[in-house]
């Protein structure tokens, strides 16, 4: 992010940097994209987005660093 790369680029897979840190389980990596605004809706090439990742992840520290419980 600090070298210009757009929060929400994707690998060839079309997978995010806020999927990877859901998928390693990292609440404060993806609070911290989540801050720079990355999308829980985009989906990667295999239609998954964020939101379904963590979904499957069903981690309460995630589901709170993503915002999507309090």
């Amino acid at each position: 992010l600090a070298r210009g790369v757009p929060v929400d680029a994707a690998d060839d897979a079309g997978e995010t940097a806020l999927m990877k840190a859901i998928r390693a389980k990292q609440p404060d990596a993806a609070a911290l994209l989540r801050r720079r605004g990355a999308d829980l809706d985009h989906p990667n090439n295999a239609g998954q987005t964020a939101r379904d990742l963590a979904r499957e992840a069903n981690d309460a520290a995630l589901d709170r660093a993503l915002g999507l419980t309090r």
